[in-house]
């Protein structure tokens, strides 16, 4: 999972409790989906693409076990209706918060697929953390 720069010192400063960063918790983390193929950078602060859609976590989501965090969000039938290239987790709805962070950005290669507007998607994404 390619972390982005603004999710490492997120995480930096949740660990020691300084600033005013937010968890991706239960009720502030949302996955994010985009139609971009460009390349990822650690310095992407938000989806690259033109469409980008987000959704708050199913209920139920985030889930910890040990080492291993797992996302997972649906996007109804008038969600996200474009070519899923890019996917994300951020802790905002909003890039202009000041405490807004992007965690990862990965960019897929192929496309996860195209989603019609007859279609309901649920995406999963499980961050492992290794030593």
């Amino acid at each position: 999972m390619p972390l982005v720069v603004l999710g490492r010192n997120n995480i930096a400063a949740l660990i020691v409790s300084t600033g005013a960063m937010r968890p991706w918790g239960a009720t502030g983390a949302y996955f994010i989906v985009g139609n971009s193929t460009a390349t990822h950078s650690t310095a992407n602060t938000w989806m690259a693409g033109a469409a980008s859609t987000m959704n708050p976590m199913d209920a139920g989501y985030p889930i910890r076990t040990t080492n291993v965090l797992q996302f997972r969000a649906t996007f109804t039938t008038a969600q996200a209706n474009f070519a899923w290239n890019e996917w994300g987790i951020t802790n905002t709805t909003s890039t202009a918060d000041a405490n807004q962070s992007l965690l990862n950005r990965k960019v897929e290669d192929p496309s996860l697929g195209t989603k019609v507007s007859s279609a309901s998607w649920q995406i999963t994404a499980d961050i492992t953390f290794t030593t």
